[in-house]
């Protein structure tokens, strides 16, 4: 009897590990790729949706919905201007977030619901190189894994809280593929 339980112990612990030895497919029914860190390389790309136009709060007055704060129009003067807080997420082939390296190419229309893909006219751009450790390192936020790109946006239309922009963001990899993600950010106060 106990020769009986023993084998059949051992015949529960085969079946249980059978699957871990025969390796398991990706749930998602991908095929997965890659023989070195290739493995972890970006394969999607997000536009967070932490991503927002921040206005600084006055320190005595607030902004309305329709017209800036006094002080706030945007004259570019640094911590009394509205700012563009735009996340960028990489996911690997495992749908874990990473790291990526490139070119990130960021732009900032107006939102127009009539238009393909709700953008309008365009109203700012910008180009960030990721591809040296220390550029890499200076824009990756560890809190929200994510790479935070800050720009100081000097026009006053940019003060009007509850505004809405498309974020559209391309990022340019060393071998030339590129991701592309795009989102609508709103203008909010904050700081």
């Amino acid at each position: 009897m106990h020769r009986t339980t023993r084998q059949m112990a051992l015949c529960g612990i085969l079946v249980l590990a059978l699957p871990m030895l025969a390796g398991c497919p990706d749930p998602q029914g991908r095929q997965l790729t890659g023989s070195g860190m290739d493995m972890f390389a970006p394969l999607t790309m997000r536009v967070h949706p932490l991503s927002r136009i921040v206005v600084p709060q006055p320190a005595a007055a607030t902004a309305t919905a329709t017209e800036p704060a006094a002080g706030k129009a945007g004259a570019g003067d640094g911590e009394d201007s509205p700012e563009l807080e735009a996340r960028i997420e990489f996911t690997d082939q495992f749908g874990d977030i990473t790291k990526g390296v490139g070119i990130a190419h960021l732009s900032l229309y107006e939102h127009a619901l009539a238009l393909p893909g709700n953008k309008g006219a365009k109203v700012g751009s910008w180009d960030v190189d990721l591809t040296t450790p220390a550029d890499n390192k200076s824009r990756w936020d560890w809190v929200t894994r994510t790479y935070l790109f800050r720009f100081g946006l000097s026009d006053p239309r940019f003060a009007v809280i509850g505004s809405r922009y498309v974020l559209s963001a391309t990022m340019t990899f060393p071998n030339a593929t590129q991701l592309q993600a795009d989102t609508v950010v709103t203008v909010v106060t904050g700081k």
